[in-house]
């Protein structure tokens, strides 16, 4: 997800130096139309974030192959977009389909205890893995003739969410969180035993621990808020400390420079950002 969501802000901002972008669709370098093509992906993701609870239903595989499938179907949308409503529709999908994407808590619930944060790190650096491999590869993309300069980077998008699909249910198991929610309990020690220890033996004490501590929390949740218009965590000493933190992770997020200067780079200075990042 995170080096998929880098390649996007690559693309974004490589293809605002590409001129035949602009002529093509028909706006300038600025103005709202342009800025409402760069919001739109924040748009798509808030208005797919309810969605998230859907993982609770279908599993943390099928939300995360649903968010990818809508990823790729954004990405073919906006590189075959005859004009700039068809563009902001696959912006507006891909933000979307990225909200759906519940991997950092998938990570988080698969992972051994004292390897989770470092594992969710990971995750996250692999943001500018893909930023950065996009920004190099602009370069030479944006010296293709015509139209292929911006389209053919916009389909490439859907690499990663393509892999991401096709391995999913081959490679990657179910959330033992998942399967204690639906009553599964077996499975879910199985899961345990076999990322959580060395023997891979359902009977090792970590194992009925861990799946103990997900029964646990699951009731908690049960008993403290059981509607879906229950608000009242948010009120909650330790829930307002997370909500204050990722209400400053999201303004830094977005005003932290990077998304500022790129989405809004001159073709001009487009070399020297590339070089400097």
């Amino acid at each position: 997800m995170q080096a998929g969501f880098g390649v996007d802000w690559g693309v974004i901002g490589g293809i605002n130096a590409i001129e035949s972008w602009h002529n093509y669709l028909g706006f300038g370098t600025s103005g709202g139309t342009y800025g409402l093509i760069n919001a739109l992906m924040s748009i798509g993701t808030v208005c797919g974030a309810p969605f998230m609870g859907l993982a609770d239903v279908f599993g943390r595989r099928g939300i995360n192959f649903a968010g990818n499938a809508i990823v790729i179907f954004a990405a073919i949308i906006q590189g075959c977009a005859v004009n700039v409503s068809m563009f902001m529709a696959g912006r507006f999908f891909m933000g979307f389909g990225t909200a759906l994407m519940s991997s950092s808590q998938y990570i988080g619930e698969i992972s051994p205890i004292h390897l989770r944060g470092r594992m969710v790190g990971f995750f996250g650096a692999c943001f500018q893995v893909g930023s950065l491999v996009m920004l190099g590869a602009m370069v030479g993309l944006s010296n293709l003739p015509g139209n292929k300069a911006w389209r053919i980077p916009l389909i490439l998008e859907l690499i990663f969410p393509a892999i991401v699909c096709l391995t999913i249910y081959v490679i990657t198991p179910e959330s033992p969180r998942y399967y204690v929610m639906k009553g599964n309990r077996q499975k879910a020690k199985e899961i345990i035993a076999k990322y959580h220890t060395t023997s891979t033996d359902i009977n090792e004490p970590i194992v009925e621990i861990v799946v103990s501590q997900i029964e646990e929390s699951l009731e908690s949740d049960r008993q403290s808020y059981r509607s879906f218009w229950d608000y009242r965590v948010f009120f909650t000493k330790i829930a307002r400390y997370r909500l204050l933190v990722l209400v400053f992770y999201s303004i830094f997020q977005q005003w932290n420079g990077g998304s500022i200067i790129t989405y809004y780079v001159s073709q001009s200075s487009w070399s020297g950002v590339i070089f400097f990042y």
